[in-house]
């Protein structure tokens, strides 16, 4: 019987080192070949010291350019250095917070700026997540198991892995909400001001990685205050000590973000664009079902006539939220710490949506912090359901093994499919962006002519590009309310409009007699222009 008992543990580890090692692999696999999108290009010109500005002078002026010269905004110069990294996003996008930024840099110094140097931080980051979230759980849980179902769901994800791949800060971010809750619990629990004073330290991290930290930040304090408050005044001092000292050292940026409140909210107005409720509804089911369930590289796809696909996506919701019921049965340190995790960002980003209008609780980057609260509080589930005792039925047992089973086969089908993929969802609208490519480069002797160039959207795509298209492909890029037809030369055979509004087209064919012709018709249409054949 012993001999029996121990076996059973034995084969899970086994099981679960092998799955471990694999998704280790997967997040350093094909890092080359992935579709640099418009933020991964920021991510560029920013860690190499670049600024907008620059970027704008340089390009975006009326001039017919080789594409490839964009990309001299993406590779390091000898007079730019850290604080010109810094200087960058504090005077020209002071919403990201500069730690992820700078460490980037230090390690392309290193290592140089390859698609592959640059994206394996974030697949680094990301396989210490895994570590500290085994960690957190520990401190969370109290049960290896638990912990290590957790550890492999994370693993697992395509979620995870998706963000693993790309030179983005969001796995530093998961990195750090792991890393600071777990150095909380500790702290909560050990009682030494070394233990605070290394919590106080994450917290730093974790704001200076991303501003959405904040969410994690006051979830801390409401765990605190619900389950220690006034019983516990020394808990209670000490983390509001630690967290204020946190907040000191994050308090030059914040003057920074403060003082430039306007251009901040200017840059992410764009998440107060309309939404119909049933849009947002399905966005909620598709993105939530994405933690473990993705196998389209569309963004939001409307297939409500694919049945299979939309089954497995509410049993997904179904067993979750039979898992936050569940969650009333684990220690009240873990079921409080988790609801408040996961719902008080839910509730903030889901009411503004749903009263005013806007697509906060649809973007996935910002909805990091629940669906890591839901992947956890699945954990919980599974990983005690499975390893109940010997008084619960076997039925039971296998019929959860096998739940848990098939949502790491169906993790493991999501992210297969992906790696074979040049351009997945979370390029958002530069996924198509391979399709756009291959019409241009099949061209002869091309011209890209992109309106109203001088905006993230607009010059983003085209640096995305500039590392699609054949160094023959020229562009001219135009500011806001400069285009001007008769700057166009007439020496290209094949000519491009990108980024023209209706009220554009309508005056060229107009007033201008230009045909336009519908070279792409997706989610960045391309124009082709006939007026100089």
């Amino acid at each position: 019987m012993q001999n029996s008992t121990t076996s059973k543990p034995s084969i899970w580890r086994s099981v679960f080192l092998v799955i471990l090692v694999a998704s280790v692999i997967m997040r350093f696999i094909n890092l080359h070949y992935k579709l640099y999108w418009a933020d991964e290009t920021f991510t560029l010109l920013r860690v190499h010291g670049h600024t907008k500005q620059e970027l704008v002078q340089g390009a975006v002026n009326g001039q017919v350019t080789p594409i490839k010269d964009l990309q001299k905004f993406q590779t390091p110069t000898p007079e730019k250095n850290t604080i010109d990294v810094i200087k960058g996003l504090g005077t020209e996008d002071p919403k990201h917070t500069p730690l992820y930024f700078v460490l980037t840099h230090f390690w392309v110094n290193i290592f140089g700026s390859s698609p592959t140097a640059i994206r394996s931080v974030s697949a680094i980051f990301s396989v210490l997540t895994l570590r500290v979230a085994y960690w957190f759980c520990i401190e969370l849980f109290e049960s290896s198991f638990i912990a290590s179902v957790a550890t492999i769901l994370i693993a697992v994800s395509p979620f995870h892995i998706l963000f693993a791949q790309e030179a983005r800060m969001y796995s530093l971010h998961i990195l750090t909400i792991l890393l600071s809750s777990a150095a909380l619990l500790r702290a909560i629990r050990r009682q030494t001001k070394r233990d605070w004073f290394v919590y106080s330290g994450t917290v730093i991290l974790g704001f200076y990685t991303h501003l959405i930290f904040g969410f994690v930040a006051v979830t801390h304090g409401i765990y605190v205050v619900v389950n220690y408050g006034i019983r516990n005044k020394k808990i209670l001092t000490n983390y509001l000590q630690s967290t204020l000292l946190a907040l000191l050292a994050f308090s030059p940026w914040l003057f920074l973000i403060l003082s430039q409140i306007n251009k901040v909210v200017e840059t992410v107005s764009w998440i107060n664009n309309p939404l119909a409720f049933n849009d947002l509804l399905t966005g909620w089911q598709v993105h939530f079902s994405r933690i473990f369930f993705d196998i389209t590289p569309i963004y939001l796809r409307d297939n409500t006539e694919n049945a299979f696909w939309w089954l497995t996506i509410r049993a997904l919701i179904l067993l979750t939220l039979f898992a936050v019921y569940f969650l009333h049965k684990a220690p009240k340190k873990a079921s409080s710490f988790l609801w408040i995790l996961t719902f008080l960002p839910v509730l903030t980003l889901a009411i503004p949506d749903i009263i005013f209008g806007g697509t906060r609780s649809i973007q996935l980057r910002y909805s990091i912090i629940p669906y890591l609260g839901y992947l956890l509080i699945l954990a919980y589930l599974l990983g005690t359901k499975v390893k109940e005792n010997q008084k619960h039925s076997q039925l039971s047992k296998v019929i959860w093994r096998t739940v848990l089973a098939a949502i790491i086969v169906m993790s493991i089908t999501s992210w297969s499919l992906n790696f074979q993929q040049k351009a997945w969802w979370n390029k958002y609208y530069n996924y198509e962006n391979p399709q756009l490519a291959q019409i241009v480069n099949q061209s002869k002797s091309p011209l890209i002519v992109c309106v109203d160039c001088d905006n993230d959207w607009g010059f983003g795509n085209l640096m995305s590009w500039s590392y699609l298209l054949d160094d023959q492909v020229k562009f001219q890029a135009f500011k806001a309310k400069e285009f001007n037809i008769s700057k166009i030369p007439n020496n290209f055979t094949t000519y491009f409009l990108f980024n023209a509004d209706e009220q554009l087209r309508n005056e060229l064919t107009s007033k201008h007699k230009i045909q336009l012709e519908e070279a792409y018709k997706g989610s960045t249409p391309l124009w082709k222009l006939n007026r100089f054949n």
